[in-house]
């Protein structure tokens, strides 16, 4: 069975119509998240119009042939499939898109997240290893987000350890045997199916699995999640049930997390992050081809004008070419320049536009930042944290929703919460050392001073490690120092200083 991003392409028939729809649009998101050797040559059949121009009674005659290539360079008008396959071998892949998700995505999850798991010994359990694979609630959400923004949305599905044959146990029994839910993601690709209400609930799904039976080798198996059963099929989703169970929830133990709504489908899907990056960057990919094919295509050479004296050659550097009185010289020909700059000027637009759809772009309203350091970041305008706004409460609602559905099938009452900060990456050191100063100003006792500057001391140097930070705090003095804003300004032009603070008289 073929593979289409490590997933079996599935038979139409097994196949839900928007996910047939929508197969290969997630799958080019895919690819030009992940780049590389993948996106040079991908899984996807691409359909392109070929011209060849043929000779008919003396005249060219333009004649298009359909074929297919899995690529997604663009072929030139008059260009030979020959040709054309050694363009192909020579280009190269810029990736804008990870870069640009990757850097929105950790400046939207901000600078931590308020936990609370209640009365829930399952929800605190899960937020230390959520997949039993040790990974922390903070690093599952960020793989689950990076494929949500990616692919437009992604499942977050809670399950259980599955039971021995003929095993039985109580809820009692699985609280003594440590048995507690886990989390999985599934992105679009590994669901081909499913149903939903007119609310848009999930009412059954359909999940494509690795078959890790040693005597398999590595067929799809079907997981297929009803409202009151579970069901493991092989062979399809009408195949054989080799695994099966009970579902108490009454509800499909899946959520969504998707960073916006796809318009007008009334469907649990998402609109990608990249649904106007991707195009952009490969045109991107496509006009860097064009100028290195210039390179190559239009390199320089020595144009000889001809003439009747061309019949002999005469040896020597004078006589090298026997060329009739009043004709020029031999010359060198390059290709104009003018092309190749005017392509290295889109390819600049290209960057530009892509950082400005990805809300990485420097405003007007940022001019100061080109005279900060470079750990300056780019993300500050009002509309940026906006967007970062809008990402962040998506996924504050999904962990929410995730954690009540792990409570649920642990049969246990969450009480808790879960808070994101709305303080997002997007601020400098220098930033934060501006803002402390003039918190310094304030009239407020020196303990509350002296938390502002261990709260630094924490930021800056957090890759000193924990203890020897604390070190450093427990140095800082007693008295806070005194802004030097407080002091007079320095008025004499004979090198003497304005007086320290402490020497000012009281004013009455």
């Amino acid at each position: 069975m073929a593979l289409h991003g490590g997933v079996p392409r599935i038979p139409a028939a097994f196949c839900h119509p928007l996910y047939l729809q929508m197969r290969d649009l997630w799958r080019y998101y895919e690819l030009s998240y992940i780049g590389g050797s993948d996106y040079l040559t991908p899984d996807i059949r691409v359909e392109w119009v070929f011209v060849s121009y043929r000779d008919s009674n003396g005249s060219e005659v333009a004649t298009e042939e359909q074929g297919d290539l899995n690529s997604f360079l663009f072929p030139y008008a008059r260009e030979k499939i020959p040709f054309y396959r050694q363009r192909l071998r020579r280009s190269w892949y810029r990736n804008l898109c990870q870069p640009s998700l990757d850097t929105v995505r950790d400046h939207a999850l901000g600078e931590g997240v308020d936990r609370d798991a209640g009365l829930s010994p399952a929800v605190a359990a899960v937020w230390e290893d959520v997949d039993h694979m040790g990974s922390t609630v903070d690093e599952w959400v960020k793989e689950g987000l990076t494929q949500a923004m990616t692919h437009g949305h992604v499942m977050g599905v809670v399950d259980l350890p599955r039971y021995l044959p003929g095993e039985v146990r109580t809820l009692k029994d699985e609280q003594a045997l440590g048995v507690r839910p886990y989390g999985m993601w599934y992105t679009p690709l590994q669901m081909p199916n499913w149903d939903a209400d007119r609310f848009g609930a999930f009412t059954r799904c359909e999940f494509l699995e690795e078959d890790q039976r040693p005597d398999t080798k590595g067929a799809p198996l079907w997981r297929i999640l009803y409202r009151d059963r579970w069901e493991v099929r092989e062979g399809g989703p009408e195949g054989t049930v080799i695994d099966e169970g009970p579902n108490p929830l009454g509800r499909v133990p899946v959520e969504v997390l998707r960073v916006a709504k796809l318009p007008g489908v009334k469907q649990p899907l998402g609109q990608s992050f990249l649904h106007a990056i991707a195009p952009l960057n490969q045109q991107l990919y496509n006009t860097d081809s064009m100028r290195d094919e210039l390179k190559y295509r239009q390199g320089p050479f020595l144009g000889v004008p001809g003439g009747k004296g061309m019949s002999r050659m005469e040896i020597g550097l004078e006589d090298a070419f026997g060329l009739p009185e009043n004709v020029s010289p031999p010359a060198w020909v390059t290709m104009p320049s003018h092309v190749y700059e005017v392509l290295s000027a889109q390819i600049a637009e290209f960057v530009l536009t892509i950082r400005a759809l990805a809300g990485l772009s420097r405003g007007t309203s940022e001019q100061s930042i080109s005279a900060r350091s470079g750990e300056a970041l780019l993300i500050e305008t009002q509309d940026k944290r906006a967007l970062l706004s809008g990402i962040r409460h998506e996924v504050e609602d999904f962990e929410t929703r995730f954690a009540q559905l792990v409570a649920d099938v642990a049969q246990q009452t969450w009480t808790g919460h879960v808070k994101y900060s709305d303080q997002y990456l997007v601020r400098s050191f220098t930033d934060d050392l501006e803002e402390a100063t003039k918190f310094m100003h304030l009239p407020i006792p020196r303990e509350a001073k002296n938390e502002v500057l261990a709260e630094m001391i924490r930021k800056r140097l957090k890759h000193l490690g924990a203890e020897r930070i604390d070190a450093l705090v427990r140095l800082l003095p007693e008295d806070a120092p005194v802004p030097l804003a407080l002091a007079p300004p320095d008025i004499g032009g004979n090198g003497v200083g304005a007086p320290v603070a402490e020497t000012l008289p009281t004013q009455e």
